[in-house]
């Protein structure tokens, strides 16, 4: 069995007809419908994900007849479902009150909105279209499905695994995936993983500020003696590299395991294979893939430039599209099922795991059963408000309301489920917050000036610095929390802010909702924000100093891009705040994947990678996602 496939290059939705053998779809019936002035209406949303939504509706004077998106901002592969779904889903059944799609909440809503305004235009009622019901007419299911491998969740690890699996040899790959869309928190996000081998052609050069704290750090020498036990490869291979005349930015797993152990306090010698990972990824997503990366940059949580993501892509979307691309052109035997949920495992008499059973969204059930186990890939618990209240211990979390800024689907199941057969879980309160969320609950983000490495100058609601803007997330959100207010503005110019790279209406709309400050002076802006111009003022020009002499005498940052400066008119001003990110916490595993029960010992054919694990996040995910894969294929043998 095959996949199937979305247009614009989503992977995913697989007809349940090809599975159950039977009716696949939930028909619907309406009970009403509109009247209308015929013709042809174009409809706006100002209330998308990143920006407006247009659509154009065609009516009769009787029924709604075609409904397509011509316009929109929405990130590729999380919207595509909602842009297709949604405005077919209206004009089956004259109403618009179809459901959301899973994961696409905002979309769908900005789509309908759209729907909405061309229906007014159109004479049409809107509150009577809101009131037709819907009634399915189809029957649940149930159905016996069998495979090699079952893997609970289509975000990094997820689609990684199966396909590394796959590529190592084995066939008939089932990817259970709850929402309507691949992709997890990997897609939404800034799309960053560390490149640590990067090509000339991407790579940062080495300039005096990063240089300077390299050759500090290692003169200062080991803080302990994790650090010391890597301490003398770390310099060899820096020595190695000056020798060479290398003038790009030096890099090694040695000082990856060593930042990593000061900012995080992850152990050295779980770093070095984490190190080793990322490298075979690397070597892999490029070179059998096909993967093209964009220059090498820095971020905000970490001090050194090793973040790339793929070139051409939004966010993290380059890379599901790449796997796509590859499932295809190889022909693996990976089927996705997106918008079907695993509820739970199955284990047999020796409580080995032995398949899964799970739910789509239609109500149609399924036991999977599995050969070479179950591979569980959900992410972590950042999206489950009653997880993260039970667990924290650090941010004084104390409501379930807690805002994340990743996919609502991340909410602990393959945790959750693993814990019901005796898995072992462990640094649960391990809970990153994200120096760079949204203020409002409005749907608009401005971006500008966010995603822009470590170019990024941070003042309090005073027009005051107040934290080294290269520390870690777990610092800055700390000292933002500190803070009379709880959030604060990133400060950035015309260079450095990013704002070429949008669109004018939609910059001039983030300015004019207040998700956004502009002034051509400094002067300007702080006004616009409400600020002592003197005080933001006084502040860049000692930021600036900083930049040009890598001395933080306030708060001991040395590591500075070219094109830190703020000091190119005109200027902006992006408020933020922390939001609920990642948790660190997880499935115990052991270094091959599989997961331990509460004694420490392996539950035979449960492996686990990515955010479900114990210790690991981010898209480091996509680097154990492949080797998990490659491991389970191994075994199988």
């Amino acid at each position: 069995m095959k996949l199937n496939r979305l247009k614009k290059g989503l992977v995913a939705v697989l007809s349940m007809c090809m599975l159950a053998g039977c009716s696949s779809s939930t028909s619907e019936t309406t009970t009403s419908s509109g009247t209308y002035t015929a013709g042809t209406y174009t409809g706006v949303s100002e209330n998308g994900r990143n920006g407006s939504v247009t659509v154009e509706v065609t009516v009769s004077e009787s029924a709604i007849e075609t409904i397509s998106v011509t316009d929109h901002q929405e990130t590729e592969g999380i919207a595509d479902p909602a842009i297709e779904q949604i405005p077919a889903d209206i004009v089956d059944t004259q109403s618009l009150a179809v459901e959301t799609v899973s994961g696409a909440t905002i979309t769908s809503n900005a789509i309908i909105e759209a729907v909405e305004d061309a229906i007014t235009q159109a004479g049409g009622d809107v509150e009577a279209l809101h009131n037709v019901e819907i009634t399915s007419t189809t029957e649940a299911t149930h159905t016996d499905l069998t495979a090699n491998l079952v893997v609970v969740g289509g975000g990094a690890a997820g689609i990684s695994s199966a396909v590394s699996a796959a590529y190592e040899g084995m066939e008939s790959i089932i990817v259970l995936e709850k929402t309507a869309a691949i992709g997890g928190n990997a897609i939404r996000s800034g799309g960053f993983i560390e490149n640590l081998t990067p090509s000339d052609d991407i790579a940062m050069e080495m300039n005096d500020s990063y240089r300077t704290t390299l050759e500090d750090m290692l003169e200062e020498g080991p803080l302990d003696e994790q650090e010391e036990a890597v301490w003398d490869s770390l310099t060899a291979k820096y020595e190695e590299y000056l020798a060479s005349g290398d003038t790009t930015m030096f890099d090694c797993v040695e000082l990856l395991a060593i930042e990593y152990h000061r900012l995080e306090g992850s152990p050295v010698e779980l770093n070095i294979p984490y190190g080793d990972a990322l490298n075979e990824f690397t070597d892999w997503f490029t070179n059998e893939i096909g993967a093209i990366y964009g220059d090498v940059t820095a971020i905000v949580g970490y001090t050194w430039p090793r973040w790339v993501t793929v070139a051409g892509y939004e966010k993290g979307a380059g890379y599901f599209k790449y796997f796509e691309d590859y499932i295809e052109n190889s022909d693996l035997d990976i089927t996705i099922m997106t918008n079907t949920e695993a509820t739970s495992l199955i284990t047999d008499d020796s409580g080995a795991v032995v398949g899964v059973q799970a739910q789509d969204s239609d109500g149609n059930t399924y036991t999977i059963s599995t050969a070479n186990g179950v591979m569980l890939a959900t992410g972590g618990f950042s999206a489950n408000g009653e997880m993260l209240l039970e667990y924290d211990t650090q941010w004084g979390i104390t409501t379930a309301d807690t805002k994340s800024d990743n996919n609502p689907g991340v909410t602990g199941d393959g945790i959750t489920m693993a814990q019901a057969i005796g898995a072992s879980v462990s640094d649960m309160d391990n809970i990153m917050m994200f120096p760079l969320g949204d203020i409002t609950d409005e749907a608009h983000v401005s971006l500008v000036g966010i995603f822009n490495g470590s170019s990024n100058l941070m003042v309090n609601t005073y027009g005051q610095r107040f934290v080294n803007e290269t520390a870690s997330r777990f610092e800055i959100c700390h000292a933002v929390f500190e803070q009379d207010d709880p959030y604060y503005y990133i400060i950035t110019d015309s260079i450095n802010s990013g704002v070429s790279d949008y669109d004018a209406e939609d910059v001039q709309q983030s300015i004019d909702k207040g998700y956004l400050y502009y002034g051509e002076t400094l002067e300007e802006l702080a006004e616009n924000m409400g600020i002592d111009p003197d005080v933001l003022t006084a502040t860049v020009e000692a930021y600036n100093e900083s930049c040009d002499t890598y001395v933080d005498e306030e708060f001991g940052r040395t590591s500075y891009m070219e094109g830190s400066k703020i000091e190119v008119g005109p200027f902006y001003a992006t408020p933020q705040q922390p939001v609920a990110h990642i948790t660190i916490g997880g499935l115990d595993t052991d270094s091959y994947g599989h997961v331990l029960d509460v004694d420490g010992n392996v539950i035979t054919g449960l492996y686990a990678a990515g955010e479900t694990v114990s210790g690991y996040c981010g898209l480091s995910s996509f680097a154990w996602g492949k080797l998990v894969g490659k491991q389970i294929v191994s075994e199988a043998e």
